[in-house]
């Protein structure tokens, strides 16, 4: 298959959040994303593509790159990967080759490209939680995402109300750090502020779990990680 992505960053790490957490991944990190996410904290993979740090790639190259490893979990994030010209290839290509897969997306694009195989963990940010992204959004948990909202105390009240709107399953809130900001200290205290307006805001019976990212503790905001 002769069908290349833009890549900023391929690496091997522990699945630091969500269901996948512990699990030793592939991490394929693809250039481009058209969403202005105040704070972003993978800048570098959006914007200028002239002034990015991108790797042309094929896909056999990372599987190669995975077995090497003796990995055989790969985790696609960005970036956008929906807006990846080639990703319905590559996700059929990796399935093919027998590795189990995650995509992570902000969910503003429809599902396209995915199978029962494939663990989608949407992650809107608040200000994504709009009625013009609710049809996709509403698709996504038909798919069977799972859901990961990313925000401060103050955004718990929004992410409740699309929470109901969805009727979701399963969803995880996770505390939105600034990436300056990201020392021990700063996150400890995000999670347990976050924590306690989650137990305040949403009702006994609803699933909703906060999670802090286990490898931005270990690691801090470093990038291949």
């Amino acid at each position: 298959m002769n069908k290349p992505m833009d890549i900023v960053e391929l690496f091997e790490s522990i699945n630091g959040e969500g269901d996948e957490i512990g699990r030793r991944t592939v991490f394929l990190r693809v250039f481009g994303c058209s969403a202005e996410c105040p704070g972003c904290d993978t800048s570098y993979a959006k914007g200028n593509r002239e002034k990015a740090d991108i790797k042309e790639m094929q896909a056999q190259e990372v599987i190669t790159w995975a077995k090497q490893r003796k990995i055989n979990h790969i985790t696609i994030t960005g970036g956008e990967p929906y807006e990846q010209r080639h990703i319905e290839e590559w996700i059929d290509f990796f399935l093919r080759a027998g590795f189990t897969l995650t995509i992570e997306t902000n969910g503003i694009n429809r599902p396209r490209g995915v199978q029962d195989r494939v663990h989608v963990v949407v992650s809107p940010k608040p200000w994504m939680l709009t009625d013009k992204n609710r049809d996709a959004y509403y698709y996504w948990n038909l798919m069977g995402a799972t859901f990961k909202f990313a925000g401060a105390p103050a955004d718990v009240d929004r992410i409740r109300k699309w929470y109901k709107i969805f009727r979701l399953n399963k969803a995880y809130i996770m505390p939105w750090i600034d990436p300056n900001k990201a020392d021990y200290k700063s996150m400890k205290q995000a999670y347990l502020d976050l924590l306690k307006e989650v137990h305040t805001k949403f009702n006994q019976g609803e699933d909703i779990r906060v999670v802090p990212q286990w490898h931005k503790y270990m690691w801090g905001n470093e990038r291949g990680i």
